[in-house]
């Protein structure tokens, strides 16, 4: 683990803003501790978070070091495991930042859970970033749940835009032809804000309505 890490990060030093140094470690479980059946937590102990912190560290000081996961983005125990785990990697100048994966069904919006939990995360002084956004719906497609979708896209940015700490907002993918919900949630799809012809959907339109001009 720490030769891959020292390897890469060494590599694409001073060209990558920002690396995903440990993903979906802990688990969906209360009280959502390190995933007790992981290949690291079995080889190296639950400690290997913190030592992959620790190697990213060393490997590129500069660089930005995240922890993502999914379900830790409102409130709920997992995203207290998940505020608790940021804390004690902050307290060792580990962390820089916390991504939320926001793989949601469409109907989404933000909400004062959301919002507290952004604020604390900012008062540890760590930036927040949504990696994987999409939002999912049983097909087939139809004008109303293109229109409630992207009412989902809409509250999800202006969330974003009112949170100091969020840097960033990234969709997982930007076309339905390439998505990746249909092979796991099966009889769901249609995700992104372009269609499978690559045409843009009132989803695209919503985010353009936000955005500043």
């Amino acid at each position: 683990m720490e030769k891959h890490i020292t390897t890469v990060m060494r590599h694409f030093q001073g060209k990558v803003y920002a690396w995903d140094v440990v993903n979906e470690a802990l688990s969906d479980q209360a009280p959502c501790g390190v995933r007790p059946d992981s290949f690291w937590t079995k080889t190296v102990g639950p400690d290997y978070v913190e030592k992959a912190f620790e190697f990213a560290r060393r490997a590129d000081p500069k660089a930005v070091r995240y922890y993502n996961d999914y379900g830790a983005e409102g409130a709920g125990p997992k995203a207290n495991a998940v505020f608790q785990l940021l804390k004690d990697l902050k307290a060792k100048s580990l962390i820089d930042g916390v991504g939320w994966q926001s793989h949601f069904e469409s109907g989404w919006k933000a909400d004062k859970g959301h919002a507290a939990n952004a604020e604390r995360i900012a008062k540890l002084g760590l930036e927040l970033s949504i990696t994987e956004l999409d939002f999912r719906f049983t097909l087939p497609s139809t004008p109303e749940k293109l229109a409630t979708q992207a009412k989902s896209y809409r509250s999800m940015l202006r969330f974003c835009l009112s949170q100091p700490n969020i840097k960033a907002m990234v969709l997982w993918g930007f076309t339905d032809k390439s998505s990746w919900i249909p092979y796991f949630f099966k009889g769901q799809g249609d995700t992104l804000i372009f269609d499978r012809d690559y045409r843009p959907k009132p989803a695209y339109a919503a985010l353009a309505d936000v955005l500043p001009h």
